[in-house]
């Protein structure tokens, strides 16, 4: 069975290949959730683990507020235009996301995290990951959006490579360095890190896409004003989706110690596997389906 595109046809191995690496790439990340809560969780007392998880919980959430829809949009679009608008799409979303995620954080460091911080059982701890949060969220925002860039150009196995696991590689690796070296066994320390080492990764790769594209026959550049309106049409679906299992974490925090809060954490993370046949799907036939789509446009024009 084929399906036909701008780029020849598209066979079922193909497409079984291409869910193989989706599929591949989130259950290494869900297993490396697991390993991070449960290594984590034996590592810090309960109200750092807690304040731990919290933190990436809401990282999480504000990366997806900071993105504003861009990366489907990213995905979409270089779905319909493929290689050759890399390097002026990668610049432009990724200049629209960062920004987006300076602001953010801003917001959440000065408003948003003393005040749910404040409001929290065990306070003093989640206080602490305030400001590691905030400096987070551009990079957290990005990664993702030039991953689904990626898989518009159906090189899955590029954007599998550089997958939500690497966040949580780095994490354990954190953990394992504050055990070895002796340092304070408190999560900030672990984010920290995290955050070093993952912003690091991020430019790197962000360079070496942008130095690959500019071998390519360049293309007009899409105002930042237009960028935003496409990403528009996918924000609430986007912010929607993960708000209600994360929810619980963020309340019971603000009603019970930080222990329950640990334990429910994790219980939130099982739960994610459920979910997981839909999400391969999307990530798969989403930018064939955008592809057929823009096909169809020309034909009827």
């Amino acid at each position: 069975m084929t399906v036909s595109g701008t780029e020849g046809t598209v066979s079922r191995p193909q497409l079984g290949r291409d869910a193989g690496y989706v599929f591949g790439a989130q259950v290494l990340a869900i297993g490396l959730g697991f390993a991070v809560n449960a290594i984590a969780a034996r590592t810090f007392a309960a109200t750092e683990f807690a304040a731990l998880s919290w933190s990436l919980t809401w990282l999480a959430w504000l990366a997806l507020c900071a993105q504003l829809g861009l990366m489907q949009a990213g995905t979409v679009i270089m779905a319909t235009e493929g290689d050759a608008a890399l390097a002026a799409r990668l610049r432009s979303i990724v200049r629209a996301v960062a920004i987006n995620g300076v602001v953010v954080g801003v917001l959440w460091w000065l408003v948003l995290g003393p005040l749910i911080a404040g409001a929290s059982e065990d306070a003093d701890a989640y206080r602490s990951m305030i400001v590691a949060v905030a400096l987070w969220v551009p990079v957290a925002a990005v990664a993702p959006v030039v991953a689904g860039m990626l898989r518009g150009l159906h090189r899955f196995r590029d954007a599998a490579f550089y997958g939500e696991y690497v966040r949580r590689v780095i994490l354990l690796a954190a953990i394992a360095t504050v055990v070895v070296t002796g340092a304070a066994r408190e999560a900030s320390t672990v984010a920290t890190i995290t955050l070093a080492v993952e912003s690091a990764i991020a430019i790197a790769v962000i360079v070496a896409l942008d130095h690959s594209a500019q071998r390519r026959r360049p293309v007009e550049p899409i105002d930042a004003v237009s960028l935003r309106r496409r990403g528009l049409a996918f924000v609430l679906p986007t912010i929607d989706a993960p708000l209600i299992p994360q929810a619980g974490v963020w309340i019971l925090a603000l009603v019970r110690p930080a222990t329950e809060v640990a334990v429910l954490s994790v219980g939130v993370g099982i739960s994610f596997i459920f979910g997981l046949p839909v999400f391969v799907g999307a990530r798969v036939l989403g930018p064939r389906y955008a592809r057929l789509y823009a096909e169809g446009g020309q034909l009827r024009s």
